[in-house]
């Protein structure tokens, strides 16, 4: 998993910023609540002035999960409302969400969660 501080300055404003070659440094553009996964998601879209070149963040951190921890975060995310189907608000995410209950055993309740 990766994160970036972004400070504020850093959020284009596609209205003043129309062409994204026009721009000093990579940016990130906050995407129009159009479809319910961005919404749900979260994220930001960089925007790079270079597309060519490689971006190295200077506020970047990335968190390896051991893969041994794996099924424990992911029950925790669970208990906390975290899975596919709020990830991906579709069939599909719902369809994954059901599949890895049904694999792990998880079943409607919290006490059959563990």
């Amino acid at each position: 998993m990766h994160a970036v501080n972004i400070p504020a300055d850093d959020i284009v404003d596609p209205s003043k910023n129309p062409d994204p070659f026009t721009i000093d440094r990579v940016m990130f553009l906050v995407p129009a609540k159009s479809a319910p996964r961005i919404v749900n998601q979260r994220g930001l879209f960089s925007v790079h002035n270079q597309p060519d070149r490689a971006w190295v963040p200077e506020n970047f951190d990335k968190f390896v999960i051991p893969a041994a921890m794996r099924p424990r975060f992911r029950r925790t995310l669970f208990k906390m409302g975290v899975d596919h189907s709020h990830i991906y608000p579709d069939i599909v995410g719902l369809c994954e969400m059901l599949k890895w209950r049904y694999v792990e055993r998880i079943g409607i309740g919290t006490a059959m969660i563990g």
